[in-house]
Parts: structure tokens; C-alpha cells; sequence
């Protein structure tokens, strides 16, 4: 599970740069960066 790792550092970041906690919409774009992030990893290999 590489991608939750890059999820749960998203967040740290995105905490650190608002100063709060984040939002279920925010958190959910986060899943979806990361998610496609994967995504992009993975192609590249082949």
C-alpha cells in the first residue's frame, strides 16, 4: 500500500500550509491526487 503512504503525507502537508484540520471534501481530493498519482507511477513503468 505505497499510495496510502503518499495519502497520509498529502495530508501532513496540507495541514501544515491551512493551519487546521481539513475538510472531508478536501480530504477526499487528497485520496483522488494521490490515487492518480499511483496511476501515473504505474504507467510509466511499463
Amino acid at each position: 500500500m505505497h499510495d496510502h503512504h503518499l495519502y497520509l503525507q498529502l495530508i501532513d502537508e496540507f495541514k501544515d500550509k491551512l493551519g487546521r484540520p481539513l475538510t472531508s471534501t478536501e480530504l477526499d481530493f487528497l485520496q483522488w491526487v494521490s490515487l492518480a498519482e499511483k496511476k501515473s507511477q504505474d504507467n510509466t513503468v511499463c
